[in-house]
C-alpha cells in the first residue's frame, strides 16, 4: 500500500517545467525522475508541455498542456525576460486546468520551478490542497525569498542544494530525495577494463558547465605522457538533439586523436556505453547539484573520477570515486592515470560504488523517500 494513502485517498499532481517534455529521449532529469518514481503510483498525475509515450506510462495519468507549452514558447521567445508582475498571472493561467482539479487534501507537486509555486500560492490563497516544490538546481538563489516560503514542503536532491537554499531564504520545511538509476538498464558485467585501449567515458550535455573541455585537456596531457587510453564523449548540447553549437564545434575541431565523440543516447544504448568503459569521468566545472550520471556509473560497477563540486562529494560519501578539484586538467589527468594503471583500485572503487548504489540510489529507495516526504504534510 502507498504510505501516503494510508490516511486518505489523494491525487498528487506533478507539474513539470514548461521546457521539459515527458520523454525518455527528449526529457531531462526531471522527466526521468517522474517516470521512474511514479511508474506504478496510481495516485500520481503528470502535467507536461508534451509527451511522446516513450516512458510507457498509462496515458490517462499524463496530461499534456498546450497552455504550458505556449508559456514555454513565450519564455523562449522573450529570452526569459518576462517581468514578474506579468509572469505570475501567465503561469497561473497555464496551470489552471490541473490546479482546479486538485481536491481538498490533494498535493500539487511542482518540479524545479519556484515561480510556478509562487504563482499558484498567489492565485489560490485559500487553497485546500498541499503544495510541494522539488528543486534539482540552484534556481531559488535567483528568485525572491518568498518563492521558497510559499510551499508546504520544499524538496531537494542533495544536502548541498538544501544548505545553499537555506543560506539564501532562511529556514524552510524541507526534505531530501536523491536521484537514482534504473538497475534493469544500468548493471555491471565482467568486461570493465578489458577494452583496448582502456576507455574513459563522459556522458552528458556538451555545455561548458559539464566540463568536457577539461576532460579533453586532460587527455592531451595523458597523450603527451604516453598513457595508452582514449576518451569516449557521449552526448549533445541538449537532450535528444544533436544540434551543433559553437561550443560543440569547438570541442570537435580541437579534439586530440585519443578522443572520440558519439551521439546522444538513452536507455540500453547509453547503459552499454557504461559497461564498455574502464572508468567514468564527471569533470563538472560548476556547483553540480547531484549528477545523475554518477549514480548510473555506480550502478554499472564503473569506477569514477569526478570534480569535487556541489553535491557530487555526497553522492560518493560511501566510496566509488576519486575526487579532484574542478577546472584542473593536470590533476584530472593524474587521477585518471592512477585509476587506469591500478586494477586493484578500479576493483575497489567499483565495489564501493555498487554497494552504495544498492543502498542509496535505486529507484525503489528514491520512491520510499518520496512517500516519506509526502507523509510529512499528510
Amino acid at each position: 500500500m502507498c504510505v501516503f494513502s494510508r490516511w486518505f485517498a489523494v491525487t498528487v499532481h506533478h507539474i513539470l517545467p514548461e521546457g521539459e517534455p515527458f520523454s525518455e529521449r527528449f526529457g531531462g532529469a526531471l522527466s526521468r525522475w517522474a517516470a521512474n518514481v511514479l511508474a506504478n503510483d496510481k495516485t500520481a498525475r503528470i502535467l507536461a508541455p508534451s509527451s511522446d509515450g516513450t516512458w510507457k506510462m498509462d496515458s490517462g495519468r499524463i496530461h499534456v498542456s498546450k497552455n504550458l507549452r505556449r508559456y514555454g514558447q513565450l519564455v523562449a521567445e522573450s529570452r526569459d525576460r518576462i517581468p514578474l508582475w506579468l509572469r505570475k498571472p501567465l503561469i497561473a493561467a497555464s496551470l489552471k486546468s490541473i490546479v482546479l482539479e486538485a481536491a481538498a487534501g490533494d498535493v500539487v507537486y511542482v518540479h524545479n520551478r519556484p515561480g510556478f509555486a509562487a504563482a499558484i500560492e498567489s492565485a489560490y490563497p485559500h487553497r485546500q490542497f498541499k503544495l510541494v516544490l522539488h528543486m534539482q538546481n540552484s534556481h531559488l538563489l535567483h528568485q525572491p525569498k518568498e518563492f521558497a516560503q510559499c510551499a508546504d514542503l520544499t524538496v531537494f536532491c542533495s544536502e548541498f542544494l538544501m544548505q545553499e537554499a537555506r543560506k539564501h531564504v532562511g529556514e524552510i520545511r524541507s526534505a531530501l530525495i536523491p536521484n537514482g538509476a534504473d538497475g534493469s538498464y544500468f548493471f555491471p558485467d565482467n568486461l570493465h577494463g578489458s577494452t583496448d585501449p582502456p576507455t574513459v567515458l563522459f556522458v552528458g550535455r556538451l555545455v561548458v558547465a559539464k566540463g568536457p573541455h577539461v576532460l579533453m585537456d586532460a587527455m592531451r596531457i595523458l597523450q603527451k605522457r604516453g598513457t595508452c587510453a582514449r576518451a569516449v564523449i557521449v552526448g549533445s548540447a541538449a537532450f535528444g538533439d544533436d544540434k551543433q553549437t559553437s561550443y560543440v564545434r569547438g570541442l570537435r575541431d580541437s579534439a586530440p586523436s585519443n578522443v572520440e565523440f558519439r551521439p546522444y543516447a538513452t536507455g540500453v544504448k547509453v547503459a552499454d556505453e557504461f559497461r564498455q568503459a574502464t572508468v567514468f569521468c564527471c569533470p563538472s566545472v560548476f556547483e553540480e547539484p547531484f549528477g545523475m550520471v554518477n549514480v548510473e556509473a555506480m550502478a554499472c560497477g564503473l569506477p569514477v573520477v569526478a570534480s569535487a563540486v556541489g553535491g557530487i562529494p555526497e553522492v560518493f560519501r560511501e566510496g566509488g570515486a576519486l575526487l579532484v578539484p574542478s577546472s584542473n586538467p593536470e590533476k584530472l589527468a593524474n587521477a585518471l592515470d592512477h585509476v587506469l594503471r591500478n586494477r586493484d583500485l578500479r576493483t575497489q572503487l567499483a565495489a564501493e560504488g555498487q554497494r552504495s548504489f544498492r543502498k542509496n540510489y535505486t529507484w525503489d529507495v528514491v520512491r520510499r523517500k518520496y512517500l516519506d516526504a509526502l507523509a510529512l504534510i499528510a
